[in-house]
């Protein structure tokens, strides 16, 4: 059934897309009771939360439209990096479908902002292979990801990303190495210098003193229904993302490696939900980019679907009765 679905057409999805969309836009959010506003040490996702906060008419539309746009562009990342199915939306409505289990506005824009600049990340690291000159993408990508952990500190996990990325493409020189740290450091070059020329230097170094000394990873334990959400989409990640990498074996070796970089992008996402503490929640759309590219993969690609449209079907499921709080 979702194969024939995946398999419809651009309008076909374009449909559903807009279907998806009106759910988002008159159900409510999921209610998570654990995530907490963002840390001071969070210098860009304090304002932006601020700023969300003076203007509450705005954040549905402006959740809303964020998904819309970073579906789009992921799938557009696929089919150019030769991913995902050409002349198809299927990865964009798969996107769409899980960031149905999403929390409240305020807090799904800060990840969505820090989606949009990891997506940026990725696909710098997609562009590296055959790439003679790869210092000035390596720069954008650490960029990308230190600008993204100022608006949520964990996504700094993600650094492992480029370099597991670099590792991929056998990436020796000591020049793009060292290029990658100062990636890294640039922005919080720039972000000291702001605090310094507000006479805020010492303020900025105490709160990020005090973030490191009194770090703890704490996660609330979930209720019942959110728990059986998390352990249906986990399982059905981990199916979809097993038959992602069996295949990317035999696949010639642009696509192959390629097709190892989403993963990788998922084991990074991973490892930023065990740190996350009780934010978890929040940081679930950074996971489900690369399981849309894999769920999508693994839908198209399977002979015997029966199985995986079960599975799928069940996660769906759970997402909508936690949607409307059954």
């Amino acid at each position: 059934m979702l194969k024939k679905l995946a398999l419809s057409g651009v309008i076909t999805h374009l449909l559903i897309l807009v279907v998806i969309v009106l759910i988002l836009f008159f159900t409510p959010q999921v209610s998570f009771s654990s995530i907490l506003p963002p840390l001071p040490v969070a210098t860009a996702g304090t304002w932006l939360y601020g700023w969300l906060s003076a203007n509450p008419l705005l954040l549905k539309p402006l959740s809303i439209a964020l998904l819309l746009v970073i579906s789009l562009l992921f799938n557009a990342m696929l089919i150019r990096h030769e991913v995902g199915l050409r002349s198809s939306l299927f990865p964009a409505v798969m996107t769409m479908l899980l960031m149905l289990y999403t929390p409240d506005a305020i807090y799904l824009i800060i990840t969505e902002v820090s989606l949009l600049l990891l997506m940026v990340s990725m696909h710098n690291i997609l562009n590296l292979y055959g790439e003679q000159s790869p210092k000035y993408m390596i720069l954008n990508a650490t960029m990308a990801v230190a600008v993204a952990s100022m608006f949520i500190p964990e996504l700094i996990v993600f650094t492992l990303f480029v370099w597991f990325g670099m590792f991929t493409y056998r990436i020796n020189s000591w020049r793009e190495w060292v290029i990658s740290i100062l990636g890294l450091l640039i922005p919080y070059i720039y972000l000291a210098f702001f605090y310094f020329w507000n006479d805020n230097l010492a303020f900025i170094i105490a709160v990020y003193e005090n973030y490191f000394r009194n770090w703890t990873f704490h996660m609330i334990k979930p209720a019942t229904m959110p728990f059986i959400t998390l352990c249906a989409l986990a399982f059905t990640g981990l199916i979809s993302l097993a038959r992602f990498l069996t295949d990317a074996s035999d696949k010639i070796i642009s696509l192959r490696k390629k097709m190892w970089i989403t993963a990788q992008f998922a084991f990074a996402g991973v490892g930023v939900i065990i740190i996350a503490g009780s934010n978890v929640s929040m940081l679930l759309p950074v996971l489900f980019l690369p399981m849309a590219a894999a769920l999508s993969y693994t839908i198209i690609n399977s002979r015997r679907t029966w199985f995986m449209d079960a599975v799928i079907l069940l996660a769906l499921l759970t997402i909508i009765a936690n949607r409307i709080n059954v």
